[in-house]
């Protein structure tokens, strides 16, 4: 019987980590490249062993076959995973009002490459990732992941994942669609500028048609629009903020929608 106890024990043990990792290894800050794989292993064991003792057991059923244990192992990854995804969301939605400002600016052809996605990446856009990242830490975003995982085992035992079409729905639609619109607001000061500043730029043209208007309006286009960004990130810093609160909410319902049916 100790034997048994102590199997069972170990593959209740698994489990958890496998929903650390899934989370750890799409999260940000988590899964920065910066850390080493072997330091992500390694706090992906340290979370679970502290998770471990807190996990209540009561009612828990381990499957005792292969292909039951590979299913509870692979729902238990997509839990871990869709926490860590709705934050990916969040600073998807920084990067993506990045590049949309810096196309309006005229950086569209100011691209570098950035380690932390493998991926070329405009310098503003990249900017502005490293803003809400600073935030992110500040406003104790990786704490709240945390505790959003250490939840996720009292609303959701192990093993008894409730994947319904409703997570996906939240996930396709609503998170997606909040992306667009965070987005938007991230770079509405600059883009609502630049717009007004190209309507003058027109009025000057037709009236003064002897003005090189184009060399004269590209230099004009980044200056005012690197000034705007610059005159707005106190407030950016206060969306960013707003951001995050949201997502503790995005992250309760995922949740919510994840727990078994009574």
């Amino acid at each position: 019987m100790d034997v048994a106890n102590i199997i069972d024990g170990f593959k209740f043990f698994v489990l958890i980590t496998f929903r650390v990792s899934g989370m750890v290894l799409i999260a940000p800050f988590f899964a920065h490249r910066a850390v080493p794989p072997k330091v992500r292993a390694g706090l992906v064991l340290a979370l679970a062993a502290v998770m471990f003792p807190t996990v209540d057991r009561v009612g828990i059923r381990i499957p005792d076959n292969m292909g039951g244990y590979l299913s509870a192992a692979v729902a238990e990854i997509a839990v871990g995973a869709l926490i860590g995804f709705a934050a990916l969301v969040v600073f998807a939605a920084v990067r993506l009002g990045g590049f949309i400002a810096g196309q309006q600016i005229g950086l569209a052809i100011a691209h570098i490459y950035d380690p932390t996605s493998g991926q070329q990446t405009s310098l503003l856009s990249q900017t502005l990732y490293m803003l809400g990242f600073v935030v992110f830490v500040l406003v104790g975003g990786h704490h709240m992941l945390l505790r959003a995982l250490a939840a996720s085992y009292e609303a959701i035992p192990i093993s008894r994942a409730h994947l319904t079409e409703g997570v996906f729905t939240k996930i396709g639609v609503g998170m997606f669609s909040e992306m667009f619109v965070n987005a938007v607001r991230i770079t509405a000061p600059a883009v609502i500028t630049l717009m007004l500043a190209t309507i003058v730029m027109a009025i000057v043209a037709r009236t003064v048609p002897e003005m090189n208007i184009f060399n004269i309006g590209f230099a004009m286009r980044l200056g005012l629009g690197l000034t705007v960004m610059a005159l707005a990130a106190p407030a950016l810093g206060w969306i960013f903020q707003r951001l995050f609160e949201r997502l503790s909410v995005n992250i309760e319902f995922l949740i919510n929608a994840m727990k078994p049916a009574a």
